[in-house]
């Protein structure tokens, strides 16, 4: 008599065979989403940064007396609106995947130099902080 189908032993083998397999490749699998998703995030976060440096240097080159603080709230379908505090818009920038809120600050220093032992001022610079998450990126803004 022949034998059709298999025995309940070797099924339970083929089962922790294949548990023994797939389980550490799953473990793997989810382990790299993770840094795929970070990898993600830090060029995203780059991505908005160089954009809002660009948006900037043009607003500050217009008025240099602008109102140095400005929110970007997110839109429909992955697109942030820019607006300073008193609620104008300024621009819109698109394709953007943060989940995370953003906080921006323009802060405005002023350069010094000394002649004859006198401190004069020499020039007035703005630094860009974008807070994302718990990061917090600076940069200076070349006007």
């Amino acid at each position: 008599m022949k034998r059709k189908g298999y025995l309940f032993i070797e099924i339970i083998v083929i089962m922790g065979v294949f548990s023994v397999i797939i389980f550490p490749l799953v473990m793997l699998m989810d382990k790299n989403i993770n840094k795929i998703n970070f990898i993600r995030e830090e060029y995203e976060v780059k991505k908005v940064v160089d954009n809002l440096e660009k948006v900037f240097i043009k607003i500050l080159q217009d008025d240099k007396n602008k109102n140095l603080e400005y929110r970007l709230t997110r839109e429909k379908n992955e697109n942030f609106l820019l607006s300073d505090s008193l609620g104008k818009n300024i621009t819109r920038l698109r394709g953007i995947r943060l989940n995370s809120e953003v906080k921006i600050f323009i802060e405005k220093k002023k350069v010094f130099i000394e002649e004859d032992k006198i401190k004069k001022e020499f020039l007035s610079i703005f630094i860009l902080k974008v807070k994302i998450k718990d990061k917090i990126i600076k940069k200076v803004l070349i006007i």
